[in-house]
């Protein structure tokens, strides 16, 4: 089958809604491995991870720019409004498009990155424009091995988060971007692949807390539990420090007890961690 691409100025651009109207969607094959940075010093060693099951196995490296370092998981904010914006056009049967067209301020003040009057500083506008640098030069390149009795498949797809990063300032003007969703981000998002998120997460301020959440949302989900080794739950998270720092942080973030909508545990000595649903006693407690 041969595919056909179009240039990025034939393809429409979409003016982003406001966005703090919008419940917020992620795009649940992103939630569930360590695809972002989770420290928010610059990270230039690679991200690895792999893993294998019944039917086959997936592996992922992520890579950053030299001088840029690989995307955060707060630069993931801005594709979990990307996301949204879409679902959104999506849910109200407009045409959808990879390529968003936005004020700055208007996406700061719906990832909680503005004062109490809406209004973002002059260093959130260059930490914004540092975070697209970022999802732009970022290469992802996946790899995912089926396999059906005695056959076997191999795929490998190879891309960055944004296919095209712009932004204009203009005198008189709000200061506006211009961004291009990469293919295999934006097609997973048409097709369904995704999952509300609590606006508690934007709250959250350290990255091994929020992809906790994000685990815990993707495999937990509905369900009353979710059980996971430790050192699965380590290469998960793509965590840099040594093991046993981690599960010194994991036990620091169970007691302090702030994923929205989950709890999480360490059981058995230790040798599970154990993510559970809040219900409505643990909200009133």
């Amino acid at each position: 089958m041969t595919e056909t691409t179009r240039d990025h100025d034939e393809i429409p651009a979409i003016l982003a809604s406001y966005f703090a109207d919008l419940p917020t969607r992620s795009f649940r094959d992103v939630m569930e491995r360590p695809f972002f940075a989770i420290a928010k010093s610059r990270r230039t060693r690679p991200i690895e991870y792999a893993e294998t099951r019944d039917d086959g196995s997936i592996s992922i490296r992520i890579d950053g720019k030299p001088g840029v370092g690989i995307a955060t998981i707060w630069d993931h904010d801005v594709m979990l409004w990307a996301t949204s914006q879409i679902v959104d056009r999506l849910n109200r049967g407009l045409e959808p498009s990879p390529r968003l067209r936005f004020a700055m301020n208007e996406l700061l003040r719906a990832i909680g990155r503005t004062d109490a009057r809406g209004k973002a500083q002059a260093t959130r506008y260059e930490e914004l424009r540092a975070a697209l640098e970022r999802l732009r030069t970022t290469s992802v390149v996946i790899v995912a091995t089926e396999r059906r009795g005695n056959q076997e498949k191999r795929t490998r797809v190879a891309f960055s988060w944004l296919d095209s990063v712009g932004d204009i300032k203009e005198d008189g003007e709000p200061d506006r971007a211009e961004i291009t969703l990469s293919r295999w981000f934006y097609q997973g998002i048409t097709a369904g692949r995704v999952l509300a998120i609590d606006p508690a997460y934007f709250r959250l301020t350290g990255g091994l807390e929020r992809m906790l959440y994000l685990l815990a949302r993707k495999h937990c989900g509905q369900q009353p539990e979710w059980e996971v080794r430790p050192d699965t739950l380590y290469a998960k998270t793509g965590c840099e420090d040594a093991f046993r720092n981690f599960m010194m942080r994991l036990r620091r973030l169970a007691r302090a007890d702030r994923l929205p909508g989950y709890t999480v545990g360490l059981e058995g000595d230790e040798t599970v961690v154990v993510f559970r649903r809040r219900t409505p006693a643990d909200a009133g407690s």
